[in-house]
């Protein structure tokens, strides 16, 4: 709202339309009248003063409760001045799967933005569509699954954000617009990496950032940006100079750690040169591999735990290990049943798409996003698993399995706050703990990175990584 000033004779009409308000039949049936000279103003003066707080919280922006739904107009166009807009969510993602059982003689192309369907549901009443981000060709004379299925994998999203995208597996099977040589579509996976419209909290905390680091040449400003840019980032650290390990060989070098993930899913077609040797995919940072089999045969190969014979996953081990820069690959062991040099494989991996957007938006052709002589390279964070074990003593013995819950949901709150690179001391948790009006004492047992089982130190946590609760046990 607009906070105009209030003149001595609107104060006049509002002072006496308070007084008037008295009705005669008061006087007989309820006793004596309400006080016109003291209670008439102060109605008045409160309606003022509800005005003033409104203000006082527009500015402090401390209390994200305070906002109520005919006031969130005016938080959003407080915000809008640093040009933060709230998110109005994040869509959902999954790879479509296109079919035929006829050999293609010709390419066949799915072309970008092509929507699928799912069946209108008695629950939801509409159908959720979901669009391909990218454009794709499965090459003619390409030789068939194991099932008999020639199939092309196609990345898509939801066009509607929020958790109206979320679709279980094999629900997206109605294709919405002709597609020549593919006679059925589906999503073997369920989708994945939507969320909600941010929160009034989630909204403000986005605002401080920006006003603490507008400027994209600085760090808080590139971490601004990323956020801004892509709402399924969760958190994100910006790295430079000495604590870069590019920093010796990349000039400009800025290392980005994320928080926040797209998974979807990639079949690479290799032809299998031998046993020992990584074989990389395609589409970096892979976090998964789920099958590998022989093409012409449909063998699935066996995997390796790491001494029997199969193929294993190899993850790059140096400084661009999670980033599209990694070499991620698979490795076959030994002699596995079914497979021969020269065989054509095909390896279903699924790889974090967030990060390869985040890449392609600020390295590529996006002016606004480009900062001169900078070389952002974007990874994912490396997650840090913590155990913690601690003895509660409680004021009030009658009330320790309410005190208890609340500790723990102040400890596990206490490391979801934490960000990409924060240390986690002992101290901070006291601070967190002691907090609750009924604790006496609190006395930690066991703080410790997992999967050691004893010890009791503050945890120091390098840049690109973050540190998880895995393991809770307060008595």
């Amino acid at each position: 709202m607009t906070f105009e000033r209030i003149t001595a004779s609107q104060f006049a009409a509002d002072l006496t339309a308070a007084i008037q308000r008295r009705d005669a039949e008061q006087d007989t049936g309820l006793g004596p009248i309400r006080d016109v000279v003291i209670e008439a103003p102060s109605e008045v003066f409160e309606l003022v003063d509800g005005r003033t707080v409104d203000l006082s919280n527009l500015v402090a922006l401390d209390d994200p409760d305070a906002f109520t739904t005919a006031f969130l107009d005016d938080l959003d166009a407080v915000l809008l001045n640093e040009r933060v807009v709230r998110a109005e969510g994040a869509r959902f993602s999954t790879t479509l799967t296109f079919s035929t059982q006829r050999q293609p003689q010709t390419d066949l192309v799915v072309a970008r933005n092509h929507p699928v369907g799912t069946l209108a549901s008695s629950e939801r009443g509409s159908s959720v569509v979901f669009i391909t981000t990218e454009e794709r060709t499965l090459p003619a004379g390409t030789p068939a699954n194991a099932d008999g299925f020639y199939t092309l994998d196609v990345p898509a999203i939801a066009v509607i954000a929020g958790t109206t995208g979320r679709v279980a597996a094999n629900r997206l099977q109605r294709s919405l617009r002709p597609l020549a040589g593919f006679s059925a579509v589906t999503n073997r996976q369920a989708s994945e990496g939507g969320r909600d419209a941010e929160t009034n909290r989630e909204v403000i905390d986005r605002y401080f950032l920006s006003v603490t680091g507008a400027r994209l040449t600085g760090k808080r400003g590139l971490e601004r940006a990323v956020l801004t840019q892509f709402p399924e980032a969760i958190k994100v650290r910006a790295v430079t100079g000495g604590d870069s390990p590019r920093a010796a060989t990349v000039a400009g070098a800025v290392d980005v750690y994320h928080q926040g993930e797209q998974l979807l899913q990639a079949t690479d077609l290799i032809t299998y040169p031998g046993a020992s040797q990584v074989l990389p995919l395609s589409l970096p940072p892979v976090t998964s591999v789920t099958e590998v089999r022989v093409v012409t045969t449909g063998t699935a190969v066996a995997q390796s735990d790491g001494t029997t014979d199969g193929w294993e996953l190899v993850q790059d081990a140096t400084f661009n290990a999670g980033s599209t820069a990694a070499i991620d690959g698979v490795r076959v062991r030994g002699t596995p049943a079914g497979l021969t040099i020269g065989d054509l494989i095909a390896v279903v991996y699924r790889y974090d798409n967030l990060n390869r957007a985040m890449q392609v938006a600020f390295t590529g052709d996006q002016d606004d996003l480009d900062v001169h002589g900078r070389a952002e390279l974007f990874l994912r964070r490396v997650d840090v698993a913590v155990s913690h074990a601690a003895t509660l003593t409680v004021r009030n013995a009658q009330n320790r399995s309410r005190t208890l819950s609340q500790v723990e949901e102040a400890v596990r709150a206490f490391f979801a706050s934490l960000d990409i690179g924060a240390d986690v001391e002992e101290s901070d948790i006291q601070a967190a703990v002691r907090a609750i009006p009924n604790v006496d004492n609190y006395v930690t047992t066991l703080l410790v990175r997992a999967p050691d089982v004893s010890g009791r130190s503050d945890l120091p946590i390098a840049a690109n990584e973050l540190a998880v609760l895995a393991d809770l046990d307060i008595s």
